[in-house]
């Protein structure tokens, strides 16, 4: 069958586990599909979506080395072995291009807005776009979290992406569902972060986007410095220790 089902009832809780979790759903799903993932996923996601340039496979194959851009470190140095070799397939075992990863983009937001013929059904679609964020998470990351996706916004505004990070490469991928917009960006570096966002801000500003990516680092330092300013305050009222004899504060 080619309709995608969802594996539980409903999230009852959330928990970011980062790559931990995405080893039990590979097995999970290799053990309920009687196939290995990596052929499971071009069946189900990969080949339905065009995506003909991505691939899970670790390590890659010899005849495919070629195409891939040599991961660097931090200082600029080329990565040792060119790449990282990862055991989770789920979690660090993709390879890709921008213009496959923007198709899986459009098909989410595709199925976001339920259009016909989507990859995924309306249920599932409506919980991995649902917000299973706890309050505190979500005010100091900015954003909240769905199924695998992070969310910010509503309305016209509402947006879902993800950062994607091995060792030596860093991306971004952000999409409005509402408005059709969307960017992907791939770095071969440590240090790549940076200049995706700052990618992703030209293109925000360029085409108009309905939310202003720019205001993000400004939410983000406040936050910290109210955090910071909470910790310092708790330290003031704290007793102080002369002596090795507890002396209260005096007011």
């Amino acid at each position: 069958s080619s309709v995608l089902v969802p594996l539980f009832e409903r999230v009852r809780f959330w928990k970011s586990s980062l790559e931990h979790y995405h080893e039990v759903l590979e097995l999970l799903m290799e053990e309920t599909a009687h196939q290995p993932f990596p052929e499971l996923m071009q069946r189900q996601v990969l080949r339905p979506l065009g995506m003909t340039h991505s691939l899970f496979a670790q390590p890659l194959p010899e005849g495919l080395a070629g195409l891939a851009a040599q991961a660097h470190t931090s200082t600029g140095e080329p990565l040792a072995g060119r790449w990282h070799t990862y055991p989770e397939l789920a979690a660090a075992g993709l390879w890709s291009t921008p213009s496959d990863l923007a198709r899986w983009l459009l098909a989410l937001a595709r199925a976001a807005n339920a259009r016909e013929g989507a990859l995924l059904s309306r249920e599932v679609t409506r919980q991995m776009l649902t917000d299973h964020t706890p309050g505190l998470a979500r005010w100091w990351s900015g954003h909240a979290y769905g199924l695998g996706l992070k969310l910010q916004g509503r309305g016209v505004s509402f947006s879902f992406g993800h950062t994607g990070i091995n060792q030596g490469y860093r991306a971004v991928a952000v999409m409005y569902p509402r408005t059709g917009q969307g960017v992907v960006v791939m770095t071969n570096g440590e240090n790549g972060e940076a200049l995706a966002r700052e990618i992703v801000r030209g293109v925000a500003t360029t085409y108009d986007w309905p939310e202003d990516h720019t205001s993000r680092t400004v939410w983000s330092a406040l936050a910290a410095l109210a955090l910071l300013s909470v910790i310092c305050w708790h330290q003031l009222r704290k007793p102080r220790l002369k002596r090795g004899r507890r002396v209260e504060e005096m007011e």
